[in-house]
């Protein structure tokens, strides 16, 4: 038992980054840490309770020994008053006896309970630590993650040539500028054409108006 609180003096007096800095694989070790410290919580736990318990047995033996010494001293007294010495003197050795127990009992009482003050405490700290522990995991777990992920961004863009992509982009520029110019052309052609058709329209209209001036002089 005096290795089990050893190990958790030490857990308390240690420090969590210290724990990272000596763990070739923290992410791996720290869960099994942790995993410790819980079960010595567990362990710290019931002997905080056994202990509270003997402080509770303490406590009542010390009811029983003041019921009982209250019973002797009014014993002696009524022996005394009806001549019994001899009887008197028996309760009121009886009395010195449980004095002595009151004594040592009280003694145990005060120790159990100081006892029980530093058990708590240990317990309280050993919470802390293992809430601090969890906070870290967590914290690490985020970091690798991040760093893998950054990680493989590194390696992809490692991957990924430049001045690949800056001649696929011109090519793609050359391409839509010819499309644009091809449509421009085209447009021109056919704003051509309908302004030839519109000439011969024109002239072919024309004839038609002199040959109709003809046939009215001719009348």
């Amino acid at each position: 038992m005096a290795g089990f609180w050893q190990r958790i003096s030490d857990i308390l007096q240690s420090n969590v980054n210290d724990w990272l800095t000596k763990m070739e694989d923290p992410e791996k070790m720290l869960p099994l840490k942790i995993d410790q410290m819980k079960q010595d919580l567990v362990e710290a736990t019931d002997a905080a309770a056994e202990a509270m318990a003997v402080s509770k047995q303490t406590e009542m033996r010390l009811a029983d020994i003041s019921f009982d010494l209250k019973k002797y001293n009014d014993a002696a007294q009524q022996a005394l008053v009806a001549n019994k010495e001899e009887l008197a003197k028996k309760c009121m050795a009886r009395v010195l006896t449980l004095e002595k127990q009151q004594k040592s009992a009280e003694e145990a009482h005060v120790r159990q309970v100081e006892l029980n003050t530093k058990l708590k405490d240990v317990i309280a700290a050993l919470k802390a630590k293992i809430e601090e522990a969890d906070i870290k995991m967590d914290e690490l777990i985020a970091r690798n993650k991040a760093a893998k992920a950054q990680e493989k961004v590194v390696k992809t863009m490692g991957n990924i040539n430049v001045a690949d992509i800056g001649t696929t982009f011109n090519e793609l520029e050359q391409r839509v500028i010819k499309r644009e110019n091809k449509v421009a052309a085209l447009a021109e052609l056919g704003s051509a054409a309908d302004s030839l058709d519109d000439e011969i329209a024109s002239i072919s209209e024309e004839d038609e108006i002199n040959k109709r001036l003809q046939q009215l002089k001719g009348k």
